[in-house]
């Protein structure tokens, strides 16, 4: 193997790397197929989950639901088919939408990155640590330093918008209107002010 040569395992050596804020109607995607002139965008969601897109999606999870086999073990396993095939159409729409080989997906070199969990947490100059690390000098700084500044921008905006959905969430538990918590004396699927019964 060329020491030059990424693993063809490594992160490193996607040529399209998505970065996913599962609150924002947004992502962003760096690539770097061409190291001469590599590309920082940030598109909306509905580029990639078109209203085909749903179709197709729709139209797997029936056949899904209808698979031949014992009907309880099916929907046990609905769960976990579901996510797969969610994974699978996803990255199929997303390599679609950037012109990659979708006849020979194995061709494909693709990273997706979930921006939710300890990124959340961390200081905005670890962020700026990790960015730098993750692209090694192969990019040029001001490339860099590109992806960086609309990365951050889009985890702040991330950060924002969980802070809102959580003083919202919040807010109606106090009101007695949150589905997230109930008070003693309130049956879990009751309104408001209504109370256990032993009718």
């Amino acid at each position: 193997m060329d020491e030059h040569e990424p693993e063809s395992n490594s992160v490193l050596s996607a040529d399209l790397h998505v970065c996913i804020f599962p609150n924002l109607d947004e992502f962003m995607v760096i690539d770097v197929r061409d190291l001469e002139a590599p590309k920082a965008r940030v598109l909306p969601a509905v580029d990639v989950l078109t209203p085909n897109h749903y179709d197709d999606l729709e139209a797997e999870f029936s056949r899904l639901l209808r698979t031949e086999g014992p009907p309880f073990l099916n929907l046990m396993l609905l769960s976990a088919k579901v996510q797969a095939m969610l994974q699978e159409r996803g990255i199929a729409a997303l390599a679609k939408t950037f012109g990659m080989d979708a006849a020979n997906p194995e061709n494909n070199r693709m990273s997706l990155f979930l921006c939710s969990g300890s990124i959340l947490s961390m200081h905005e100059r670890d962020v700026t640590g990790a960015l730098e690390v993750f692209f090694g000098g192969n990019l040029p700084p001001g490339f860099v330093e590109e992806c960086n500044q609309l990365f951050k921008k889009l985890l702040a905006e991330e950060k924002s918008k969980i802070t809102r959905k959580e003083q919202d969430e919040l807010r109606r538990a106090v009101l007695g209107k949150s589905e997230q918590f109930y008070t003693l004396w309130q049956s879990p699927g009751s309104s408001p002010g209504s109370s256990f019964s032993n009718q």
